[in-house]
């Protein structure tokens, strides 16, 4: 399977790596959900379908929850998920 996340390149620019850890780039807002980042998920799908890529995609993000709150988030990657799928030519099977 493959977890896709997005990330804020705003935030990772600003951040010290010497003095700030991964959790703190969390804290920060690093990390997203596809569709609300900087990541071109359109190419990135495209190349996984384009190698003949079967598989789950699951849509993860660390990021707080109190600012983004975690069914938005979830919806937003959703929406963004299976729209870049959709041109990439899969056909959807969702599970739940």
């Amino acid at each position: 399977h493959v977890h896709v996340k997005d990330v804020r390149m705003e935030v990772i620019e600003k951040i010290d790596r010497q003095k700030q850890s991964f959790l703190d780039a969390v804290a920060l807002g690093a990390f997203t959900v596809p569709g609300d980042g900087s990541l071109d998920f359109g190419a990135i799908v495209e190349r996984l379908a384009n190698y003949g890529y079967e598989g789950w995609f699951v849509v993860e993000a660390e990021q707080d929850p109190k600012k983004n709150p975690p069914l938005r988030m979830a919806q937003v990657g959703y929406k963004e998920l299976m729209r870049v799928m959709t041109a990439a030519g899969y056909t959807v099977e969702t599970q739940g």
